[in-house]
């Protein structure tokens, strides 16, 4: 059988493109629009995040009776990031004065360590908030995009298992940061670990190039590990890569292998 045709980058765009809009849709058919993806949430008479930040919402968006999920707050730490609101947490709501522009999300030491996300998208506010509950979505599947025709371009079975993973689906349908940290994960991985010799990797010598892959590399790592803390184990791994090679360089050095001063 030829398959020749899973090997076309135009065909592959095109299939994960097909199935991320196609669950996008699905899920906005069903529960109320597109907005719905965001999962605002409100359970009557407890916790209700929706009607507490009624003014950073987007008008009629489709409301969870469930509580909503963790989607929801991303949006809310964008829309403060960009806004003018000031932000709290659920639980200092009683004992400090609430302005009335105040964002509130269920806790402040969880949510704002993890702002890289909100960070690349929360300008979409100023052009209202219809245009951050689309945008968010929309900046998950391009960021997804690029990291897989990146890894398509060096290995295409690599870049299959990497478009179609059901993490990055399922999260996308969520409002989720890891298809934007696993993005970044991929760039940075494939910027510090580029060889100059290497043509087919489009993140060293096309978007950062030879002597800019340093430091693309370092600020695709800072932001995805400001997008999802556990990414940090992809740093850990870089480094361990780069001490492992270093060590391998100086014994090969030192045996009269290597290329000496």
């Amino acid at each position: 059988m030829n398959l020749w045709v899973l090997r076309n980058r135009y065909f592959f765009l095109f299939v994960v493109t097909f199935v991320f809009v196609s669950y996008a849709a699905l899920r906005s058919a069903r529960f109320g629009g597109p907005e719905s993806l965001i999962g605002f949430g409100c359970i009557p008479d407890q916790v209700c995040f929706a009607g507490l930040n009624t003014s950073a919402l987007p008008p009629n968006a489709p409301v969870f009776p469930t509580g909503g999920y963790d989607g929801q707050f991303y949006y809310y730490v964008a829309a403060w990031l960009y806004g003018d609101f000031e932000i709290t947490s659920l639980d200092e709501i009683d004992t400090v004065r609430r302005p009335a522009r105040t964002i509130v999300v269920d806790s402040l030491g969880f949510r704002l360590p993890r702002i890289g996300f909100p960070l690349l998208t929360g300008w979409l506010y100023w052009f209202g908030p219809v245009a951050l509950a689309l945008g968010m979505p929309a900046l998950l599947l391009l960021s997804h995009l690029i990291a897989s025709w990146v890894l398509f371009s060096m290995r295409r079975r690599a870049g299959w298992l990497f478009g179609l993973n059901p993490v990055s689906l399922l999260s996308f349908g969520l409002n989720l940061a890891e298809p934007v940290a696993l993005s970044l994960g991929v760039l940075s991985v494939t910027s510090l670990l580029a060889r100059s010799s290497d043509r087919t990797n489009p993140v060293g010598q096309r978007f950062c190039g030879p002597r800019m892959r340093l430091l693309c590399g370092l600020v695709f790592s800072l932001l995805a590990i400001l997008s999802k803390e556990t990414l940090f184990l992809v740093g850990m791994a870089i480094g361990m890569g780069f001490l492992v090679s270093w060590f391998r360089s100086l014994r090969m050095q030192q045996s009269g292998l290597g290329p000496k001063d």
